[in-house]
């Protein structure tokens, strides 16, 4: 990552400097996964290159799910996604309904702009409504996306994320 920031127009040297050092104490090494995006000659982080990623972690999260617990899709009632920036039409959930062909009837809330500890207030709602819908399993994906959202410029501000989240993450 950091050969690439420093061989790109958007990151003068005390910037580079300074991810070097958010990197080195955040104990993120050299084996950790990088985009794809942040890879290539010209860097484009584009909602196209998002989705992408979104669709790859979140979807391979939910097929492993699915996989280790045996749950049928046709079993699942309720569907909360939350997600701190990735905020798109059509939105995350209904990306996850029409992928795995949830049924019509399924309850489906998709929480957006947040931040991080919104996972926590997902699972809250999935336990609230599982209260009131007793024969059903309910599907909580708490994930977030940075690839559109990378800042290029020296505002350590904005650009610390840039270090520490390399990949969008789905739980």
């Amino acid at each position: 990552m950091l050969e690439k920031a420093k061989d790109s127009v958007y990151f003068s040297e005390e910037a580079i400097h300074f991810m070097r050092n958010a990197i080195g104490k955040s104990g993120i090494g050299d084996s950790t996964y990088l985009a794809e995006v942040y890879l290539a000659k010209i860097l484009d982080p584009c909602i196209k290159e998002s989705r992408r990623k979104m669709e790859l972690s979140v979807f391979g999260s939910i097929d492993t799910l699915l996989a280790k617990t045996g749950v049928r899709c046709e079993d699942i009632g309720i569907l909360v996604v939350n997600c701190c920036i990735y905020n798109t039409m059509p939105p995350l959930s209904s990306m996850i309904v029409n992928r795995y062909k949830l049924k019509e009837s399924i309850i489906s809330y998709n929480v957006v702009g947040m931040g991080c500890s919104a996972g926590r207030m997902a699972i809250g709602l999935a336990e609230q409504l599982l209260h009131v819908h007793h024969d059903t399993y309910a599907l909580v994906m708490s994930t977030q996306s940075i690839t559109e959202n990378c800042c290029l410029g020296d505002d350590r501000s904005k650009f610390l994320t840039n270090c520490l989240f390399r990949v969008e993450d789905a739980y």
